[in-house]
């Protein structure tokens, strides 16, 4: 009889955390720190990368000031790619506090505004990665080539090719980036607004209701 006592309680404790929320916005709020964590899998992977064949990249270049020029640049590159591990991250931990803002526990309609927020977040992650990463990529490899005269830089007027590329590369970063997280907000927006809607009608009505009841309450005991 205890046992079944203790299963039923359990099973009414499970309940009451899937009807008010939780059971939905807790498992998300750990999903989006996992997905902070694995924003270093990136910088690390290119770490490894470079460092195991370091001297590919460092190898072919004529001269020893080639090479300095060279393991700065990496350098910055690694210095910048986790610099923006760490914006990711600290971006992931923003949308955890924002996940409140947008869900309440208690709410009678939690998941689908919790994956418009994963499709927004997931969007905007996305578009920080197009906009941020290529331009500054390119802006590096331009500086080398700067300093050092690779690629031709200083043949038939290439380096200022090189430059209309990196200017052209960065405007399409940062639009194509502005475009990805319009889209994944539109949709998002798209999947949230009844929903919300329908909470807010719902929180109106709670409010209605707190407010009437004490004068229906009151005029019944006068009568």
């Amino acid at each position: 009889m205890n046992v079944l006592s203790l299963i039923k309680n359990w099973m009414y404790a499970l309940m009451r955390i899937i009807d008010n929320g939780k059971f939905f916005i807790k498992p998300q709020k750990w999903v989006y720190f996992l997905f902070g964590i694995l924003a270093f899998v990136v910088p690390l992977v290119v770490t490894y990368l470079i460092y195991d064949s370091f001297d590919d990249f460092i190898g072919p270049l004529d001269s020893g000031w080639d090479k300095f020029v060279g393991f700065v640049g990496i350098t910055l590159f690694f210095i910048y790619l986790y610099l923006t591990a760490f914006l990711i991250f600290f971006f992931w931990k923003s949308r955890i506090a924002n996940i409140d803002a947008h869900v309440k526990v208690g709410d009678n309609i939690v998941a689908i505004p919790l994956w418009a927020h994963a499709i927004k977040s997931y969007g905007e992650c996305l578009g920080m990665y197009i906009g941020l990463l290529p331009p500054v990529g390119g802006a590096l490899l331009y500086l080398f080539c700067l300093l050092t005269g690779e690629m031709d830089f200083y043949h038939d007027w290439l380096f200022l090719i090189y430059l209309l590329a990196w200017i052209l590369l960065t405007v399409a970063s940062v639009y194509l980036a502005w475009i990805v997280i319009s889209f994944f907000r539109f949709i998002s927006e798209c999947i949230s607004i009844r929903p919300q809607i329908a909470n807010d009608v719902r929180d109106l009505g709670d409010i209605h209701r707190a407010a009437v009841m004490p004068e229906e309450n009151k005029q019944s005991e006068e009568i």
